[in-house]
C-alpha cells in the first residue's frame, strides 16, 4: 500500500517457498519470490540474493533504495523475532535490529 515491491529470496526451492507463502495466505503481499531450484542450480545465497535484485529492478526497484532483513551487501536489518541467537545479529554487523513487525514496519515506512 506504500508503493514499496516486496520480495522473497530464500535458499529454499523456490516451489516449496510459494507453497509457504500460500499456507500463510500471505503470497500475494511479494511481487518477487527467488530460491533455489530443485535441480541444484542457483543454490548459494549470493545468487538467490542476486536474482531477486535483478526481478526488483525490473519493476523499477534500484538496488540502492533496497533493504533486505538478512545481509549480503544491502542495508540489513536484523529481526529480533526470529530464530537469531542473542548478540548474533549484531555479531553479524545487522545495520538495524527491530524487536517486532510494528518496529520492522516504523523502520521500513519511517
Amino acid at each position: 500500500e506504500q508503493g514499496c515491491h516486496l520480495a522473497v529470496a530464500s535458499s529454499k526451492p523456490t516451489v516449496f517457498v510459494r507453497k509457504i507463502l500460500e499456507h500463510f495466505r500471505i503470497d500475494r503481499f511479494f511481487e518477487v519470490v527467488v530460491g533455489s531450484e530443485l535441480n541444484g542450480s542457483r543454490v548459494e545465497k549470493e545468487e538467490v540474493v542476486a536474482e531477486a535484485l535483478r526481478q526488483l529492478e525490473q519493476l523499477g526497484e534500484a538496488a540502492g533504495s533496497t533493504a533486505m532483513i538478512g545481509a549480503v551487501g544491502l542495508a540489513s536489518i536484523g529481526v529480533a523475532y526470529g530464530y537469531a541467537l542473542p548478540g548474533e545479529l549484531e555479531a553479524a554487523g545487522a545495520d538495524f535490529i527491530v524487536s517486532d513487525v510494528a518496529a520492522l514496519s516504523a523502520l521500513l515506512l519511517g
